[in-house]
């Protein structure tokens, strides 16, 4: 009965007005694959899943990626896997965990947030180590970096816009600066698309150091899909495509992750 009464107060909210015809920018069933080069050379495969909502956490879909190298980058092997917990009803993140496999080198990390507190609890463990544990201070729409890549697509994207993110590692925080610089016409293997193009100021270490900024091309449109992703790391030339994409359910949006749309 409970499930009943949702579904049918989720097909009133849809009825209730025009307003509701603006919907979320990505939903359950979306999936993404992208083809990585590093120098030009074929390097790996990227894939993005948004799951439904977890049966304890209404309005939570996790969104799980994977990455796995190619046998020619057997120099730095890469085998990773995540899950985001993504809050639709307010637009943000409530924490991911990560599984790494890098180099040989393997990693446990963990970010959850708690918004209402501004706190953030953090975990991190590299294999053959102990694990460290802490809790710190967060700042408002704070967010771990790979959640802030779907914070941007529900943003309006309008090309002057200026602002940053802030951003929550295992090991450390900054501002992620973001610059939508202008809307450009590109080809891409899923064909000729009108995109924003978004230019991201990191601050990452190690072989992920970015020797500039980091380019992101978003689809000009309510999805806002990357469909490219271009970066100078310590590692090269790094570009990441997508080759295949799949629409998810798109569902109307709430008050709260409504408003926050409007803000850029």
């Amino acid at each position: 009965m409970p499930h009943l009464a949702r579904l049918l107060a989720s097909l009133a909210v849809a009825l209730a007005s025009p307003a509701a015809a603006e919907t979320t920018a990505f939903g359950p069933g979306e999936q993404l694959v992208y083809r990585a080069s590093l120098l030009g050379i074929p390097a790996g495969t990227i894939q993005i899943t948004v799951g439904a909502e977890f049966p304890d956490l209404p309005g939570v879909w996790p969104i799980l990626l994977l990455g796995r190298s190619d046998v020619g980058l057997f120099f730095f092997p890469i085998r990773d896997k995540m899950v985001l917990r993504w809050d639709s009803e307010h637009s943000q993140t409530q924490g991911m965990e990560m599984w790494a496999d890098e180099g040989h080198k393997r990693r446990h990390l963990r970010i959850l947030f708690d918004h209402g507190e501004g706190k953030a609890k953090l975990f991190r463990q590299v294999e053959g180590q102990p694990a460290l544990e802490e809790e710190v201070s967060v700042k408002p729409d704070a967010a771990d970096v790979a959640s802030a890549l779907y914070l941007l697509r529900t943003r309006p994207l309008e090309p002057g816009t200026e602002l940053t993110l802030p951003v929550v590692t295992p090991s450390k925080q900054f501002p992620l600066r973001v610059v939508v610089e202008r809307r450009e016409q590109l080809k891409t293997p899923l064909g000729e698309r009108s995109t924003v193009r978004v230019r991201l100021t990191t601050d990452f270490s190690g072989k992920l150091k970015a020797k500039s900024d980091l380019v992101i091309y978003f689809t000009d449109d309510a999805a806002h899909v990357p469909v490219r992703i271009e970066a100078e790391l310590g590692l090269g030339t790094v570009v990441a495509e997508a080759v295949e994409f799949h629409s998810g359910v798109r569902t109307p949006l709430r008050p709260a992750a409504a408003a926050r749309t409007q803000v850029p």
